[in-house]
């Protein structure tokens, strides 16, 4: 950054102050912090320093009139406010702020509003947990090899993070993670606790975690006679089992998938109409079959000046 007028803002941008406590802003001022090293060619500059209200060059305000996950970014009076209703908003205004200052645009007079048109704004990976011999690591092999590491989802990978940032930045809010070909495996204890590491991951970004379940999972793993909705049994041991989940990990939505080798023929030809009215649906949460879709690889660059280039990220779907 050369323009004197252009660094000066910069440098006022480390000064802030929000409405929200700092904890649940974590990921924004990481952003910005890295950003602002970036545009002014120094990791010292980029420090993020909280400040009363009336001095602070950037300012993170609620704004309860604004819809879910919408964003006002202004600059008034040498001041740069992100308003929203909720922190999703403020991390996607975030993104368009950085976004704008970094294609040159000045900051001074910065005037930026959007409003998703589409609630649901998802990602469909075809992750095979248990990897397959024919098809590996992703179903169909199109998305080469997953960055998810199914073994042991709770390990520490700051490619996650990379992925959560990747996503936000283009307003992804869901990421349904694994092969809607679903094996029961993926209700185990085992790998909800992974799994419940790993929604940690996204969740500050504004992104659900999404997952697809095995219809046929109370017969697999806890050897119940059919797997059939309209049964009694089978009904309390999806309520059951949702309930563990969603203690485990908030904000898990479910995809209840169907797939080929279901074992209760019945179930897979009745669960559309049954599982609207049954135990599940009593959860009040989104239920969506499986969307098909494929992509080729999403490679993720360094994004403000004198960043490194990240490693390339694949997606699936």
């Amino acid at each position: 950054m050369k323009d004197p007028a252009q660094v000066a803002h910069l440098k006022r941008l480390q000064d802030w102050y929000s409405e929200w406590q700092e904890a649940n802003l974590e990921p924004v001022l990481s952003e910005w912090q890295r950003a602002l090293a970036g545009f002014l060619g120094d990791s010292r500059n980029g420090v993020m320093r909280p400040v009363a209200r009336d001095v602070a060059g950037l300012v993170f305000q609620q704004d309860a009139t604004l819809p879910p996950e919408a964003y006002i970014v202004r600059e008034s009076a040498g001041a740069l406010t992100i308003r929203a209703s909720g922190l999703s908003g403020i991390v996607y205004g975030t993104f368009a702020a950085l976004t704008a200052i970094q294609r040159g645009q000045a900051i001074e007079g910065l005037k930026i509003a959007s409003s998703p048109s589409v609630e649901l704004r998802m990602l469909n990976h075809w992750d095979n947990p248990v990897e397959d011999p024919v098809m590996g690591s992703i179903e169909r092999v199109k998305g080469g090899k997953t960055i998810f590491d199914w073994t042991d989802l709770s390990r520490p990978n700051p490619r996650y993070r990379d992925y959560a940032r990747l996503l936000a930045s283009v307003g992804i809010n869901g990421l349904c993670i694994n092969n809607v070909n679903a094996t029961a495996e993926v209700l185990s204890d085992a790998m909800l606790s992974g799994l419940s590491a790993l929604a940690a991951v996204f969740r500050p970004w504004g992104i659900r975690l999404w997952l697809s379940v095995d219809f046929a999972s109370p017969v697999e793993l806890d050897n119940l006679p059919t797997a059939d909705p309209l049964d009694e049994r089978v009904q309390l041991w999806w309520r059951q089992k949702a309930q563990h989940i969603y203690r485990l990990i908030r904000r898990l939505w479910v995809d209840l998938s169907s797939r080929q080798t279901v074992k209760d023929v019945r179930a897979q030809v009745i669960m559309g109409a049954a599982m609207w009215r049954g135990p599940i649906a009593s959860l009040r949460h989104w239920h969506l079959m499986a969307a098909f879709c494929f992509g080729g690889p999403l490679f993720m660059d360094a994004i403000y000046p004198g960043e490194r280039p990240m490693s390339a990220l694949r997606r699936s779907g």
